[in-house]
């Protein structure tokens, strides 16, 4: 898609933009978190909880 024989055209990488913008910053450290939060259940309480699932629960747990 970016044949260079086809011209000079410049690609904008807004995706790149977003991510290194100021105000995608508090978003990532929101998301961050609760992946952080997440972690730490399925480490601690939720394997204790995923162990008094049945067998077929379990297997679709995992």
């Amino acid at each position: 898609m970016n044949d260079p024989s086809k011209g000079s055209a410049q690609t904008i990488k807004l995706a790149e933009r977003r991510v290194f913008s100021q105000s995608f910053k508090p978003l990532y450290q929101e998301g961050m978190g609760l992946v952080e939060q997440a972690a730490e259940y399925l480490d601690g309480k939720g394997r204790a909880e995923a162990k008094k699932l049945s067998r077929l629960a379990a297997t679709l747990y995992a």
